[in-house]
């Protein structure tokens, strides 16, 4: 289309610019934004097209994701629906820089408001699919984008762990390079481990709707998300790497870590240095009877992505051979 080239910021956000590494770029969207009618979102939208005025386009759609995360919108259902549809039949409005940056910041709004009984995961459902479908046809996604992701799996995981938000987390995901282990290796028999789940019945697999901790990514083909980071492969392990780092210093006691850290850690064991970095801990971790679980499907994930061909990995096998594990069905996992 050729409104797109016209779009105020397009050219970085589908050459993978970063467009939420500077506040003021944040800003700049809120400055753009234009109020409109909830119900009239799409027509005034497609009018500017008609017209070939850009700033209007893209003002009416950052008005709209203004009024979105307003404490005091009312019309929630009809900009979400208005939205959707505008994703559907113009997607490439939603890879404009100042459009992704106001999706941004959506995302990153209840991780920085943390306000525990305000959380919606309504609009981060849709600001997440929002940017899939924008950026469907992209092969390169921008580093801002994987950066969102980050910050919300190594925290609070907000909205990272909803089903919904798959079309955009996955394809981060992916960008770790992670062999997910098959879902039968991530649900041991844990009521020896656990006193206290002796009374819950185990449910068979086959008909059990639980999809474990790792949601509905267990087994999924690695190949299925064509890779969108593989451009600035190198920045994306040095972020993640960076991001552990922290965590493990702010947390260095080990019943300090938390489950999602963990969580991320498994998710990106696919990074040679993530592997290193957990495997030393790992050990406290699982005899934490906090971070049992996790701990142990942090172990599998390592087990299972670890090739022994660098440097790192030697770290890792020797450290796999010397953890002691103190209880039989601990070992027959390990095994």
């Amino acid at each position: 289309s050729g409104l797109t080239a016209s779009l105020p910021g397009s050219s970085k956000a589908s050459s993978g610019g970063d467009s939420s590494s500077s506040s003021s770029v944040l800003e700049y969207w809120e400055q753009m934004a234009l109020d409109c009618e909830s119900v009239d979102l799409v027509s005034s939208v497609l009018s500017a097209i008609d017209q070939q005025d850009s700033d209007s386009v893209v003002g009416y759609i950052c008005g709209a994701i203004k009024l979105l995360i307003s404490p005091k919108s009312k019309s929630e259902s009809v900009l979400s629906l208005s939205l959707l549809y505008l994703a559907k039949i113009r997607p490439h409005l939603f890879c404009n820089e100042t459009i992704t940056s106001a999706l941004i910041a959506v995302l990153k709004r209840d991780s920085q408001n943390s306000f525990k009984g305000r959380n919606n995961p309504t609009v981060h459902v849709l600001a997440c699919n929002l940017l899939a479908r924008g950026y469907s046809d992209k092969k390169q996604w921008p580093e801002s984008l994987i950066r969102t992701y980050v910050e919300d799996a190594i925290n609070d995981r907000v909205w990272v762990d909803y089903e919904e938000c798959a079309p955009f987390t996955d394809q981060c995901v992916a960008a770790f390079g992670s062999k997910i282990p098959p879902k039968w290796m991530l649900q041991p028999e844990l009521s020896t481990l656990n006193p206290t789940s002796r009374e819950n019945p185990i449910i068979d697999d086959e008909h059990s709707t639980d999809s474990g901790m790792f949601g509905d990514a267990l087994g999924k083909d690695p190949d299925a998300n064509p890779p969108r980071f593989a451009h600035i492969q190198e920045t994306v392990e040095k972020l993640v790497v960076e991001a552990a780092k922290d965590q493990l210093n702010r947390r260095q006691a080990p019943d300090c870590s938390t489950r999602n850290f963990l969580k991320f850690l498994s998710l990106a064991c696919g990074i040679p240095e993530v592997r290193a970095l957990a495997i030393p801990r790992l050990e406290l971790w699982i005899h934490n009877g906090k971070l049992m679980k996790p701990a142990q499907e942090l172990l599998t994930f390592i087990c299972y992505n670890v090739t022994g061909q660098n440097s790192k990995d030697h770290e890792v096998l020797s450290n796999l051979v010397k953890m002691r594990l103190k209880t039989k069905p601990l070992i027959n996992i390990f095994m």
